[in-house]
């Protein structure tokens, strides 16, 4: 299995000046783990389906880092 570092599709802009390396979900689906390896080492990834950001993959980390703001913001 091919897990050489995943070249980022591009630098996506998503909303408010926040920006994110992409891949598509067929490149997703070819190279799995190097995307993952890629999050892994700190780096968020946007999966793109038709060219649009839909997803983003963060590690578990991060995750708990997240939702601990959104509960200190008051939401659930």
């Amino acid at each position: 299995a091919d897990t050489t570092a995943v070249v980022p599709r591009n630098r996506r802009p998503l909303r408010d000046g926040v920006s994110l390396d992409s891949v598509s979900v067929t490149d997703f689906k070819k190279r799995a783990a190097s995307v993952i390896n890629n999050v892994l080492a700190g780096k968020p990834m946007a999966l793109l389906r038709n060219n649009k950001p839909e997803t983003v993959i963060i590690t578990l980390e991060d995750y708990f880092d997240l939702v601990e703001t959104w509960r200190e913001g008051g939401l659930k």
